[in-house]
C-alpha cells in the first residue's frame, strides 16, 4: 500500500514538472488566435498613435488580428489592472512610454509592477519634447528663465500634472537651474497649450511637432528641447544640455511593450521579432516618421537592460517627486 502511494505522490510531482515546463513555452502554432495591445490612455494621445500604427503591420507578420484596446481610465491603471488580470499566455501585451517610469515614482502606478511585467521589446521614440512659453515672454532662453525662478521662486507658472511626465518636466528644470516654479495643476497636452495661450500659464512641456504651427505664427517661443539629444526631426532647436542645464532622465518618450511576468518566452521572442520586423518595414516607417516618431528598437537582454537604466534614472528624482511643493 504505502508503494503505491510513493508511485501515486512520484507521478503527480513528475506531471506537475511537465506541466510547468509545457506552460513556460507557447505551442508551435502560436499565435493562434487576436493579440491584443492594452493602451493604458485614452485614444487621440502618442501612445494610441503608435500603437494604431504598428498594429495593422504585425496583423500582417503574424498571421492574426493585432488590436488596440484603450484603457486609460484611472490615471492609467485601467489598463495595468487588466493586463494582470489576464493569463500570461502570449495574447495580451501592453505599450508605454515614459508614464510608465513616472507613472511608478510618482505613485500612480503599484511598485510591484517592475516585477509583475516583463521587458518585450521597445519599438519607437519620440524625441521632441521641449518646454515653451508665449513668445513675449522674457524667459524665452534657458539662462533668462534660470534667472527668474532664482530671483523671482514661486512667479513662473508651469503646467503640469501630478504624478505625470510634466510634474518631472518641471522638478527637473527646478533643480538643474537651483530655482522654483509655481505648478499648475492643468489635466490634458491641449488644454495646457490653452492655458499658455490664455495667459493662465507661462510654461508648458510639449512636444515639437504638436506647437511648431504655432512657434511659425509667433504665438510661442520653444526655450529648449528637454531631450538629452537634438532631435533628427528639428536639428535647429537646442537642448537644455546644450545651455548647461543637466535635467537628468532623457525626457525623449520611448515607446515600450510589456508582458506579464510568466508570459512564454517564445511568444515573447516571436512578438518582438515581429515589432522588429515592422520598424525596418518601409511603409511603417514612413507613416511614423511623418507624426515624427523614429525607429528605437531593442529585443531580448538589450530591451531589458535599457528599462532597468531607464528605471535607474528616474528613481533618482523620488525624494525630489516626494517632496515637491505645489
Amino acid at each position: 500500500m504505502k508503494k503505491i502511494a510513493l508511485l501515486l505522490v512520484f507521478m503527480m510531482a513528475f506531471a506537475a514538472v511537465v506541466f510547468a515546463n509545457g506552460a513556460a513555452e507557447a505551442g508551435d502554432s502560436y499565435p493562434d488566435r487576436t493579440i491584443t495591445i492594452v493602451v493604458p490612455a485614452k485614444t487621440g494621445g502618442d501612445v494610441d498613435q503608435v500603437s494604431r500604427i504598428i498594429a495593422p503591420y504585425l496583423t500582417k507578420k503574424l498571421g492574426v488580428n493585432v488590436v488596440v484596446q484603450n484603457m486609460g481610465g484611472n490615471g492609467g491603471n485601467e489598463g495595468v489592472n487588466h493586463i494582470l488580470g489576464e493569463d500570461a499566455d502570449g495574447y495580451t501585451f501592453i505599450l508605454f512610454n515614459g508614464i510608465y517610469f513616472t507613472g511608478i515614482i510618482g505613485g500612480k502606478f503599484p511598485e510591484s509592477l517592475n516585477e509583475d511585467l516583463v521587458t518585450v521589446c521597445t519599438a519607437a521614440k519620440s524625441d521632441t519634447q521641449v518646454l515653451v512659453v508665449d513668445a513675449k515672454s522674457d524667459i524665452t532662453t534657458p539662462d533668462a528663465m534660470a534667472k527668474k525662478i532664482q530671483e523671482q521662486p514661486g512667479t513662473v507658472k508651469f503646467a503640469a500634472t501630478l504624478g505625470s511626465p510634466s510634474q518631472f518636466h518641471a522638478v527637473a528644470t527646478e533643480k538643474a537651474m537651483n530655482g522654483k516654479f509655481k505648478k499648475v495643476d492643468v489635466a490634458s497636452g491641449s488644454d495646457k497649450l490653452v492655458a499658455l495661450l490664455s495667459g493662465e500659464v507661462n510654461v508648458v512641456s510639449s512636444t515639437q511637432s504638436l506647437v511648431k504651427d504655432y512657434v511659425a505664427q509667433g504665438k510661442i517661443a520653444i526655450v529648449g528641447s528637454i531631450c538629452n539629444e537634438r532631435s533628427a526631426f528639428f536639428p535647429d532647436t537646442p537642448t537644455f544640455k546644450d545651455a548647461g542645464y543637466d535635467l537628468g532622465p532623457d525626457f525623449a518618450a520611448t515607446y515600450m511593450i510589456l508582458a506579464k511576468k510568466g508570459t512564454p518566452q517564445n511568444a515573447i521572442d516571436k512578438f518582438a521579432n515581429a515589432v522588429k520586423e515592422v520598424m525596418e518595414d518601409k511603409e511603417a516607417l514612413e507613416a511614423l516618421t511623418n507624426l515624427f516618431y523614429s525607429p528605437a528598437v531593442r529585443v531580448g537582454a538589450e530591451a531589458d537592460a535599457w528599462r532597468k537604466q531607464a528605471a535607474t534614472l528616474f528613481e533618482s528624482m523620488r525624494e525630489d517627486i516626494k517632496n515637491d511643493i505645489w
